[in-house]
């Protein structure tokens, strides 16, 4: 009776044993990097662009047209490779006033390139990037418009440059410029389609505020 009791009473140590190893490994384990505790760059991250300034100051833009600066908005998407190469596309639109008509026009711009990040464990993440374009100058119509729709589309590369400012694990605020050189090369004017008459360079600026969201992938 002694020894059964003995045993029965010995019983709970193994699971005690358990808990305080459970208890005593908790600390550690919450201390070790979790692939969710830092802005790690590697996955998706989705973003919109506002404001946008963009500068157009191509000759299509000075000679003929005399087309303003503009504001407008985007969106964007990155694709983190690494921490510190990523694939990127952006679509951003900017709407200017035509000096010498008063008229409105929208230029639009897509962006696909690849872009580096430096000091990726850094709350402040400084870049560079480089790509390809595509233009599209749109003039305005509306149904009480006498005008013919009008659109000059073309391609060029760009370049860019930007900081990072990690807010937390999910988003992340940026300021980023881009500079961009280009030709138009085909324009529609109503439903005809041609080669693109005058001055043809399309080469521009801008600059963007971005809020970003990394989304959860790994």
């Amino acid at each position: 009776m002694t020894g059964s009791t003995a045993r029965r009473a010995a019983s709970p140590a193994p699971a005690l044993l358990a808990c305080a190893l459970l208890l005593a490994a908790g600390p550690a384990t919450a201390d070790e990097p979790s692939p969710f505790s830092g802005y790690g760059r590697r996955g998706a991250e989705l973003w919109a662009e506002a404001p946008r300034y963009t500068l157009p100051f191509g000759e299509a833009y000075v000679n003929e047209r005399r087309i303003e600066n503009g504001w407008g908005f985007g969106f964007g998407f990155m694709l983190g490779l690494t921490d510190v190469l990523s694939v990127e596309g952006r679509v951003v639109q900017s709407w200017h006033k035509v000096l010498s008509t008063d008229e409105r026009w929208d230029l639009d711009h897509a962006f696909v390139g690849v872009r580096y990040t430096f000091s990726p464990e850094s709350d402040a993440q400084p870049f560079v990037g480089i790509g390809g374009v595509r233009l599209s100058l749109e003039r305005r119509v509306d149904i009480e418009s006498s005008s013919d729709f009008r659109r000059a589309t073309g391609y060029g590369a760009y370049v860019t440059a930007g900081v990072d400012r990690i807010l937390s694990p999910r988003f992340v605020l940026t300021i980023r410029g881009d500079y961009y050189v280009m030709s138009y090369t085909r324009e529609f004017v109503g439903v005809n389609e041609d080669d693109f008459s005058g001055d043809s360079r399309g080469d521009g600026a801008g600059v963007s505020v971005c809020l970003g969201y990394r989304v959860p992938t790994w």
